[in-house]
């Protein structure tokens, strides 16, 4: 499908699915969806969908009808099909929507929705996370941390429901080196990596950060130059001992089975955590 659309999930808030987003939007055949669906939140709800779609091919089984059996992935996929639909709208055929959704929780039905879409996973060092959603959010590093633990261990059940062609990003690859990151990313998506303007990369200017907004609990979307001194990729490492002492405590096993997972491995210290 040349308008497919390419969807972005992470496992929690404030893991840089903006930042991908932006990214992938300057290639000139990607766009940002449009109103209301700059974020994707068709997975919130979809075990509705799936209830529906069990109990409607229950329903025809009742009344004896033999050609049942694939009934409930037909319907799932016909739902997936007009909200994509949605997402397309009116923009050229040969555009693709990038679209991201915040969080881990309705994942497990994205292949019964979307089956044959392009799902990538953006993976971000769960510390860092933890840190940028307790100040973007007012909470504490406990209440932050807890969230994401539950989202992460979510995330970690529902591996065997994931597309096996989903591309996996690490958050901090990502951040450090985002032209190698995004050229390897474009061929898998069936982009032209030959059409991507490298030079505007650099220029991209940092929307969201609760690094550079003032006040905690708001979140300044307006763009901000990149000082010399912001590392979003080390955002852990501005945790105090206590707060990494809260984190470790609540999540830092969940943290190492999440690393293992991806297959990455970011060094910090006695509050890593250790998978057993």
């Amino acid at each position: 499908m040349t308008n497919s659309p390419i969807f972005l999930s992470a496992i929690l808030a404030r893991s840089g699915t903006n930042y991908l987003t932006q990214l992938l939007c300057l290639h000139p055949r990607c766009r940002t969806a449009n109103a209301p669906f700059y974020e994707d939140l068709f997975l919130k709800d979809s075990h509705k969908l799936v209830d529906y779609a069990a109990g409607l091919r229950e329903s025809y089984e009742d009344t004896g009808f033999p050609e049942t059996h694939d009934l409930e992935c037909r319907v799932l996929a016909g739902f997936g099909r007009a909200l994509v639909d949605l997402l397309n709208g009116d923009g050229p055929p040969e555009s693709r929507v990038v679209t991201k959704a915040p969080l881990a929780f309705g994942l497990e039905n994205f292949d019964r929705l979307f089956p044959g879409e392009r799902l990538v996973l953006l993976i971000r060092d769960g510390r860092s996370v933890v840190q940028s959603v307790a100040r973007s959010f007012n909470m504490t590093i406990r209440e932050a941390a807890t969230q994401w633990h539950e989202a992460a261990r979510h995330f970690m059940s529902i591996q065997e429901t994931l597309p096996p062609d989903a591309i996996w990003i690490s958050y901090e690859r990502l951040a450090t080196d985002p032209v190698s990151t995004v050229m390897e990313m474009l061929p898998k998506l069936d982009l032209d990596p030959a059409a991507y303007p490298l030079h505007a990369v650099a220029a991209l200017p940092v929307y969201g950060s609760s690094e550079l907004t003032a006040n905690a609990g708001e979140i300044d979307w307006s763009p901000k130059s990149r000082p010399s001194w912001f590392d979003p990729a080390a955002r852990f490492r501005q945790m105090s001992a206590s707060d990494q002492a809260i984190f470790s405590e609540i999540a830092g096993e969940t943290l190492a089975h999440i690393n293992l997972l991806v297959g990455i491995h970011i060094p910090g210290g006695d509050n890593e955590g250790h998978a057993t």
